[in-house]
């Protein structure tokens, strides 16, 4: 199943959270979470094999933007998810 076609199906189903966890100063590095229930992340493990498995090496989504549907509110991260090597040569901006 494609990107796309899985985030169809998932549409009103899964919600995700997204925030950077800041580290203490001295204590390493920053962490971003992903947060979310059981179908949540099972979703996002589905996604991820299918951009893995998918011809296009880049799928995107975020709280504000596209696929905001999946993020719950306070979300401060969308998600790039790029496959390589990239079939278009670089990471789109």
């Amino acid at each position: 199943m494609s990107p796309h076609d899985l985030t169809r199906q998932a549409a009103g189903k899964v919600r995700l959270r997204t925030q950077i966890l800041e580290s203490k100063e001295g204590e390493g590095v920053n962490l971003v979470l992903i947060e979310g229930d059981n179908r949540s992340l099972s979703y996002l493990g589905e996604l991820l094999l299918a951009v893995a498995k998918d011809g296009d090496c880049g799928f995107s989504f975020s709280p504000s933007g596209p696929g905001q549907v999946f993020f719950a509110d306070g979300s401060e991260l969308g998600l790039y998810i790029h496959c390589t090597p990239c079939t278009r040569g670089k990471i789109p901006d």
